[in-house]
């Protein structure tokens, strides 16, 4: 309740009292006069009218009282409501990082609070300083609508440039140009721009819209629109930092596998015997785990395992590789090494750490006959337990110097005779699955 208001109801509160008081002292004066004896019936009924005058007007005080708290605490109920609908759309704009999520709520809460027929949310490039329609607001469909088309509206140019509140009248809206389409309505309009003020700089603009017929924008309409726009900037501000990080993370990303792909490509050319070979398993790799649950977020770190599970062969001698004979026990014992020189290698780089458990293990057996640690059982990671199937079962069905390859019923034949053994049972299960519900698919699409 504001100060003023708080005032003039004590004022007549106090008045109201006063009067009372002294009306009552008036009649307890008169009864106790002299005149009063004399002619006490006339004067009785005198002070009567009084005490009723004073009474009628105390009682019209207290009704005009009453009125005057019950429009204050309308106001104060009005405001408050204010105040929480604010707070529930910044809770709503605040709960997603995505920019035009973000924008198109903002579109959505303006038109509603500020009773009009159309919301734009546009954001400010900050290269070019265009200005670029996000979202849009359809009140009367209750539909959104994502875009990015730039603009060049006079009202909300000035607006973005001098980060101030524009309030006009248009005959005509270039709704084509902001939405991409004319809607039936037409006609005359009233428009307000409000400022998504950041930190530094104006980093975008809302607009309202409702036709002329339906009356301007209100003080309150325009007052809503305002304090939303500005708690709105700093969730926008804050989707748009993670847009360009993500962005940015994704590029470095790609960077990444770019790198991987060349690395995969130089060992190709140093084993010719196993050309395509990682791409073949990363694939089968990932169908495979996602068949056995793995989580999505989990199988990139899969794929680049599988892509990279033979890196440690650079460290190892090209005639030891290339040998189409059996290796005597001083090769073996040069070729054991490579999962360790795998884990050597890419032990340092950060984004390379979930591939680890696949570069190190996939040579490991399920009876604990593998190396280089005899792992045994459920103690090798589940990702190298993945992979050691479709490894072996693409180095099977696959030609070799020493030997051709073998059938797809074979070589799924000797995975299955090896479950328990070499392969973890479950893995086979899953394995022969998919193998049997689309393994031809599967088998075009790796080669």
């Amino acid at each position: 309740m504001r100060r003023g208001n708080s005032r003039r109801l004590y004022a007549l509160f106090a008045a109201s009292t006063i009067s009372i008081v002294v009306a009552a002292v008036a009649l307890v004066v008169v009864i106790n006069s002299e005149a009063f004896s004399s002619n006490p019936q006339r004067d009785l009924q005198d002070a009567a009218t009084f005490l009723l005058f004073v009474v009628a007007g105390a009682f019209g005080m207290l009704i005009l009282l009453q009125g005057l708290l019950w429009l204050a605490l309308r106001g104060l109920k009005q405001r408050y409501d204010r105040l929480l609908y604010l707070h529930q759309s910044g809770q709503s704009l605040r709960s997603t990082l995505d920019l035009t999520l973000v924008l198109e709520e903002l579109a959505r809460e303006a038109a509603i609070s500020s009773h009009a027929e159309l919301a734009v949310a546009t954001i400010v490039e900050e290269q070019t300083d265009d200005l670029i329609v996000q979202a849009s607001y359809d009140r009367k469909a209750d539909s959104a609508s994502q875009h990015h088309r730039k603009v060049e509206e006079w009202y909300m140019r000035r607006c973005a440039a001098t980060g101030e509140m524009v309030e006009a009248e248009q005959g005509v809206l270039p709704y084509a140009a902001l939405l991409g389409y004319e809607p039936k309505r037409q006609g005359p309009v009233a428009l307000l721009c409000a400022p998504l003020l950041g930190r530094e700089r104006p980093i975008g603009v809302v607009m309202v819209v409702r036709s002329l017929a339906k009356g301007k924008f209100t003080r309150a309409d325009v007052q809503m629109v305002k304090e939303m726009a500005s708690q709105a900037a700093t969730a926008v501000e804050q989707a748009a930092l993670f847009a360009k990080m993500r962005k940015y993370a994704d590029q470095v990303e790609l960077s990444y596998d770019t790198t991987l792909r060349v690395l995969i490509t130089a060992l190709d050319q140093k084993d010719s015997a196993t050309h395509g070979h990682s791409e073949r398993v990363s694939r089968l790799a990932v169908t495979l785990a996602r068949e056995m649950g793995v989580p999505e977020d989990e199988l990139v770190d899969i794929e680049r395992g599988a892509l990279l599970h033979d890196v440690g062969k650079i460290g190892v001698p090209d005639d030891v590789l290339r040998k189409p004979e059996d290796l005597n026990e001083s090769e073996w014992e040069a070729m054991r090494k490579h999962p360790l020189l795998a884990g050597l290698m890419v032990s340092k780089v950060e984004f390379l750490e979930g591939a680890l458990p696949i570069l190190l293990y996939h040579h490991e057996r399920y009876d604990g006959g593998g190396y280089p640690f005899g792992l045994e059982g459920k103690n090798i990671p589940i990702e190298a337990r993945i992979f050691a199937v479709v490894d072996s079962y693409d180095a099977m069905t696959s030609d070799r110097p020493y030997r051709e390859a073998m059938p797809h019923l074979v070589a799924l034949g000797e995975i299955q005779r090896n479950a328990g053994i070499q392969f973890d049972p479950e893995v086979v299960v899953a394995f022969t699955r998919i193998m049997e519900r689309d393994g031809r698919e599967l088998k075009s699409a790796a080669a």
